[in-house]
């Protein structure tokens, strides 16, 4: 099938590059399907956070902040010369704002699926039962780290984000892959919360921004999407049907058809705006 993105190639001038970044407890592999799908015609490049896929564990003394993760990120975008359109999944999503607030030169547009900048939320109202719910998740998590109870924490965490019998559909390696990175979850989890970015920060973006939420999505994530779409101007929110927070994972062809469709909409935005890239096309 050919897409817009299929017409950018044909110019020669290849526009842009398509930089993702994934959720926590998942790897750089959770958009596998999405390189698959537009990887012939714009170059796509999926990331590792610190302690997940390939990435290496984070060994510093002080915590885990989403600077650092964004900075790591930041070294690889440096390579690049073109434009770059950020996609990012939860945790990733809020790394995708950072680099965003950053680089605003370099960052064309923002697709976000739920992302989770909780800072922003227990700002807003700590006592708001959306941020009690993710703060008890959090506490939790690290307790039963502390207490040495990894599977425990493990089946918390995704009990919370997926459903009461997600963890029991699990294969027996994909639960041991998960409580290995609990303690990356945890980091990422204090990173979050300790983030200093505010709604007043996230409006002075100005890049197109794709903001996505799943319909059966938890109350945090929810009560987060309405914030951040009224903190991103000029945004574009929509509810997916049916979806949960996992849904570019559990329904990634959805979720990967409305990434494309955002994105060579703004690609070809751009390239009608530029006389050379315009000429070019013809």
């Amino acid at each position: 099938m050919k897409t817009n993105l299929s017409a950018i190639d044909r110019t020669g001038h290849p526009f842009a590059s398509v930089v993702c970044l994934h959720a926590s407890g998942s790897s750089s592999r959770q958009w596998n399907g999405l390189v698959e799908r537009i990887g012939h015609h714009v170059r796509v490049v999926a990331l590792d956070f610190y302690g997940h896929g390939e990435a290496p564990t984070w060994n510093q003394a002080r915590a885990l902040t989403l600077r650092d993760e964004a900075s790591r990120v930041m070294r690889v975008l440096a390579a690049m010369s073109r434009p770059i359109h950020l996609v990012g999944h939860s945790y990733g999503g809020a790394v995708a704002l950072h680099i965003a607030f950053e680089l605003p030169e370099r960052v064309a547009s923002l697709t976000l699926y739920e992302p989770v900048p909780f800072a922003t939320l227990f700002a807003y109202n700590a006592r708001n039962p959306a941020a009690a719910e993710v703060r008890n998740l959090a506490d939790g998590i690290d307790r039963a780290l502390r207490n040495g109870f990894i599977e425990a924490a493990a089946e918390r965490f995704v009990t919370y984000w997926s459903g009461n019998d997600a963890w029991r559909r699990l294969s027996g390696l994909q639960r041991t892959t998960i409580a290995s990175r609990m303690p990356a979850i945890d980091r990422h989890f204090k990173a979050l919360a300790a983030d200093t970015m505010t709604l007043k920060d996230y409006k002075r973006l100005r890049v197109p921004v794709l903001l996505m939420a799943g319909t059966r999505t938890r109350a945090s994530t929810r009560r987060l999407t309405e914030l951040l779409a009224y903190g991103l101007p000029g945004s574009d929110v929509e509810m997916l049907d049916g979806l949960d927070h996992m849904g570019p994972v559990t329904a990634p062809e959805i979720v990967n058809g409305r990434i494309e469709t955002f994105i060579s909409g703004q690609a070809f935005s751009a390239m009608e705006s530029d006389p050379y890239l315009s000429s070019a096309a013809a």
